[in-house]
C-alpha cells in the first residue's frame, strides 16, 4: 500500500514539474523519497525478524534432538494445519 502512495506522490511531482509548479514539485519529490526509504527500512526489518524467528525455532528443535531446516519447518507447519483441521472436524 505504501508503494501506491509513493507512486502517487511521485506522479504528482513529475506532473507539477512538467506543468511548471516549481513550488510543489520539490516537496512532492521529497515526500516520495521519504516514503520509499520508510518502506525499504520496514522491509529490511521484517526480513531480519523473520530470519531471527526461524533461527530460534530451529535451534529450539535441535535442543530436543530434532534435525530441522527451513524446509522441515514448513513441513511441520503443514502438519500442524492438518491437525487443526482434523480436530475441528472431530468436535462437531
Amino acid at each position: 500500500m505504501l508503494f501506491v502512495w509513493t507512486g502517487i506522490v511521485l506522479l504528482i511531482a513529475v506532473i507539477s514539474a512538467a506543468v511548471g509548479f516549481t513550488d510543489v514539485a520539490p516537496d512532492a519529490s521529497q515526500t516520495a523519497r521519504i516514503i520509499f526509504y520508510l518502506i525499504l527500512a520496514l522491509s529490511l526489518l521484517l526480513v531480519l525478524i523473520g530470519f531471527i524467528v526461524v533461527r530460534k525455532i530451529t535451534s529450539f528443535a535441535r535442543g530436543f534432538g530434532l534435525k530441522m531446516s527451513v524446509g522441515g519447518l514448513m513441513g511441520m507447519m503443514k502438519w500442524i494445519q492438518l491437525l487443526r483441521k482434523a480436530r475441528g472436524g472431530f468436535r462437531r
